[in-house]
């Protein structure tokens, strides 16, 4: 019961980047002071935050706007993204854009951009589908959604 118990692929996504790192941190015994920032302004943020709770408990997000761009009265700019944000928003696009041109089969290359992104030395990147949507996320006690049978008289 995926979809009942996570509500949305925002919040599925980024519990399983959490869920990610926190392994990664106990495999080497690195001292749990990871903090999690999300962008102050993206979708489903009370999502993410009842997701942190669901299963094994993971730490608490932080939402924070960018602080580079700030508002008339000096305040920082809650619609701005958080700049550090921003190359995985071009990582998705890209990834999307060629997977796109793939599956259309039009023979076009990666994009240079892509083949850029690439480069940089320590990334971590899943990939969710109905097979491992729930094992990325670590949600053993997610309920099971209930088996209905046809009717064979019917």
């Amino acid at each position: 019961m995926l979809k009942e118990t996570l509500s949305s692929p925002y919040a599925i996504a980024d519990r399983a980047c959490v869920s990610q790192v926190d392994l990664w941190r106990a495999k080497f015994s690195i001292t749990p002071d990871i903090e999690f920032i999300f962008e102050d302004g993206g979708p489903d943020k009370r999502g993410l935050i009842a997701a942190m709770n669901i299963g094994r408990k993971l730490p608490d997000p932080i939402f924070k706007p960018s602080p580079a761009i700030r508002d008339k009265r000096g305040n920082p700019d809650p619609r701005t993204p958080v700049v550090q944000l921003q190359a995985s928003d071009l990582l998705a696009y890209e990834l999307r854009k060629h997977r796109r041109e793939f599956a259309d089969r039009t023979g076009r290359a990666a994009r240079r951009s892509f083949h850029e992104i690439l480069k940089v030395p320590v990334m971590a990147m899943a990939s969710f589908n109905e097979d491992n949507a729930v094992s990325v996320c670590q949600l053993d006690s997610l309920p099971k959604r209930p088996v209905v049978y046809a009717d064979e008289n019917r």
